[in-house]
């Protein structure tokens, strides 16, 4: 983080330096942290005045070029240009004052405002430029309560300055909020009468071009003496860096989300823009921030939210003991992080995983009575979110009514009404929907109703039945935000199963949710496009799997075959494939782990690489995925191995460099957003900080995408050749990979092994953070289907 602090003045020159030891146990705020001991890096989130190495510089170099490489189309720059209020009129329009926080660090930076020196003869007069809705004002007015002190305070925003004024906190004789744009002139304030201007985060909100004439506008409201004090954006700050394409405007000057601007200064830069003006400089120094983000670092984002929780089960003595006993040198932190893995992490990914897409959501129940399966229902969804259920048969549907209220199931709204007389389109609420119709029961013991003494169905009866059924789930998915259906009968015969299916299938509303649709969905949720239809179903075709031939088509029942060879088509299978995908996955996925920490040892990488390719994080990738919904195969439910052959069998379809993507995207996460692969990480970070690596942010060398890809072997070599650095002082007893990748994977006793046994040349390990992304190609060329994120759909 890098921001501007300038004083300049109408009178003599003064110069002061801020900078000074802080003894850190009795100062911890911003300013005064300074990095003097390196071994304290850890002590705070920050520090103060720190210089960037020069890896930093050259990351930095390529990422403005990146952005001016996408700017900002002329015609929404102009569009802005004309109207820059208007943009902020509707962020406080949609924010109100709950937006920003109040800005208290104003009493320590800007301390003249509040010293015996800054009376004068008369009363104080100060101008708060951009005041918003008082972020700056309120603090002032709190801090100072002398009726000796009075503020002017102005902004682009009517909205911001209605705000502020009906605050309480604002007295109206000490304040005078007005709107005021301060690139024109005005006569709300009268010339040479103000002590004091504060410009806190508000020139860089002005377009360069018009810096000036706002900055005369300003000088000629100050007394003679008067002081102008400036906080904003220094050059290259992080918030600089973040930007993305269609950002860029000119050089330093950026447009936000948005729409408001954004300008980076350089302390150069704004005393010579000063100096035009007649200004003398009292001071003008740049602050330069590392963030390091210890909680990443020590622990993980998601441990920081829990900690107080974590602190006091840490604290109950069987816990603590345990800890101890097992981990005598364990520290705090590193007990928390346990502790977070054991309550919050992959334990409890696995407990909940499979809930998250039922809680709280709408489902319909087409016929529902007697109830068991509307009340299995509610169970799932832990009574949260609404069940419709509907059945025509009113003696029934009190059975299902007295079930519910024995199960204390709240959520369901019972309905005496025939389903296909319901209104659907009222229902757009509902995204999950069961349907069980009437059926002949042929598959249920001892229910003979309908058959005659040679086991043959009553064919009029059937044929009745599926008709029913045909209509019943027609009906069922015409519901407009349908996601998932469920179709189930008590019944083996052919014509109320696959038949009904078949007949739905050919309706014309509904032929979009057939097996050829979903994998033309897959292709796009997998990034890959134009991988053709028959790769993707060859890869998801397990072994066991075959069509039906045992029965004509059309027929009420199966009519099974002497000789079922003959009937069986078997299709082409998946299984050559996994060897090839076992391959491409494991020398991507070791390739991209020495890539980012050239200095960790060899069986450091391999345990690694082991257990993100453990069943656990293939599982959370297939269930991401939604493979488990697309997988043909004999089984059901599909096993582990059925999932993950198709898994491994769909990156030996693809080509190595769309493989890359995909275990980018897939396997290895942005660092903290997924549970599981926090464990990994916190086991590189503390081994980093035993090898005093503290260099932030830690990236890639080779951090152009583009150049990236291209890069797998390069990085390689270079870490092949750091490790015969290294060679000499490892010791050959190490851990074998096969050691190292025993589970659970110990960070601790890991880093505190290598710590005695490896002792690296220093260097820069590095970490790419990705981000997920769906690309599906050109707008023009895509169907409709393909604009949203499409979702896996059973029948």
């Amino acid at each position: 983080m890098i921001s501007e602090i300038v004083e300049f003045s109408l009178m003599d020159c003064k110069i002061s330096n801020k900078k000074q030891d802080v003894d850190l146990d009795k100062e911890s705020i911003f300013g005064q942290r300074f990095l003097n001991d390196e071994t304290r890096v850890f002590e705070y989130n920050a520090w103060d005045d720190v210089d960037w190495p020069d890896e930093k510089e050259k990351e930095i170099k390529n990422t403005i070029e990146l952005q001016q490489s996408h700017p900002v189309d002329d015609k929404i720059v102009a569009d802005l240009l004309d109207t820059p209020n208007k943009q902020w009129e509707t962020f406080y329009l949609s924010h109100g004052n709950k937006f920003f926080m109040n800005r208290k660090w104003v009493i320590r930076e800007f301390s003249e405002l509040f010293s015996e020196n800054s009376a004068t003869d008369g009363p104080i007069r100060i101008l708060d430029v951009g005041c918003g809705v008082g972020n700056t004002t309120i603090p002032i007015i709190q801090a100072t309560n002398d009726s000796n002190l009075f503020i002017y305070c102005c902004d682009y925003s009517k909205k911001a300055v209605e705000l502020l004024r009906s605050d309480k906190r604002v007295p109206a004789n000490r304040c005078h909020p007005f709107v005021w744009d301060i690139t024109e002139n005005t006569d709300q304030v009268p010339e040479e009468s103000l002590d004091y201007i504060l410009c806190v985060f508000v020139l860089s909100a002005i377009a360069p071009c018009r810096l000036k004439l706002a900055i005369l506008n300003l000088v000629r409201l100050l007394k003679p003496g008067g002081i102008l004090m400036v906080k904003d954006y220094g050059r290259y700050d992080l918030t600089q860096l973040r930007f993305k394409r269609d950002r860029f405007i000119d050089e330093n000057f950026y447009r936000r989300g948005d729409g408001t601007f954004v300008s980076y200064f350089t302390t150069e830069e704004l005393h010579a823009l000063f100096a035009q003006v007649g200004l003398e400089r009292i001071q003008n120094i740049m602050e330069k921030r590392l963030v390091n983000k210890r909680k990443l670092l020590k622990l993980c984002c998601e441990v920081a939210k829990y900690r107080p929780l974590l602190l006091k089960l840490y604290k109950q003595r069987s816990v603590s003991n345990y800890l101890l006993k097992t981990w005598p040198n364990i520290t705090c932190d590193e007990a928390l992080f346990l502790l977070y893995e054991f309550t919050f992490g992959r334990l409890g990914m696995k407990r909940d995983g499979n809930d998250h897409q039922v809680k709280s959501s709408f489902v319909m129940d087409v016929c529902a009575a007697p109830g068991m399966k509307t009340t299995h229902l509610a169970a799932l969804m832990k009574n949260k979110g609404k069940i419709f259920a509907f059945d025509r048969n009113a003696e029934r549907l009190n059975l299902l009514q007295k079930m519910s209220k024995n199960a204390n199931a709240r959520i369901i709204q019972a309905q005496c009404i025939d389903f296909l007389q319901v209104d659907i389109n009222k229902f757009t609420q509902v995204e999950y929907a069961l349907v069980d119709p009437p059926c002949s029961g042929s598959g249920m013991v001892k229910r003979g109703e309908f058959f005659d003494e040679f086991e043959q169905p009553n064919t009029e009866r059937i044929k009745s039945l599926a008709n029913l059924q045909a209509m019943i789930l027609k009906h069922a998915l015409r519901l407009p935000s349908l996601r998932r259906l469920v179709y189930s009968t008590c019944s083996i015969n052919w014509a109320e199963n696959e038949g009904v299916i078949f007949e739905v299938l050919e309706d014309v509303g509904i032929s979009d949710r057939n097996y050829t649709s979903e994998i033309f969905a897959f292709s796009h949720r997998l990034g890959i496009s134009e991988l053709d239809h028959e790769s993707i179903v060859k890869a998801l075709t397990n072994k066991s799997f075959f069509e039906r031939k045992d029965v004509e088509e059309g027929a009420l029942y199966p009519q099974p075959s002497m000789d079922e060879e003959v009937h069986i088509m078997k299709n082409e299978s998946n299984e050559d494939l996994r060897e090839k995908g076992e391959v491409i996955f494991r020398h991507i996925l070791l390739s991209y782990l020495r890539a980012h920490w050239p200095l960790a040892p060899e069986e450091f990488i391999i345990a690694v690489a082991m257990h993100l390719a453990s069943s656990e994080v293939l599982a959370q990738i297939i269930n991401h995925l939604g493979i488990q919904h697309l997988v043909r195969t004999g089984e059901f439910p599909p096993s582990e191995e059925t999932l993950q052959t198709a898994l491994l069998a769909l990156l030996a379809s693809i080509d190595v460099a769309k493989a890359r993507n995909f275990i980018r995207n897939f396997v290895l996460p942005p660092a903290g957003e997924q549970p599981w692969v926090a464990l990994d990480l916190a086991s590189q970070n503390a081994l980093l900080r035993i090898w005093k690596v503290l260099d932030e942010p830690r990236v890639f060398p080779f951090k152009c995408e583009n150049v990236y890809e291209l890069r797998f072997e390069k990085a390689q070599k270079a870490n092949h050749s750091l490790m015969d650095i290294v060679a000499v002082d490892t010791d050959v007893g190490l851990y074998s990979p096969e050691e190292l990748a025993q589970d659970p994977l110990d960070p601790v006793d890991m880093t505190r092994f290598y710590q005695k046994k490896v002792n690296p040349e220093l260097g820069l390990p590095h970490r790419k953070r990705l981000r997920h992304m769906f690309s599906y190609g050109s707008i023009m060329r895509r169907p409709r289907r393909s604009m949203v994120k499409p979702q896996p759909h059973n029948i």
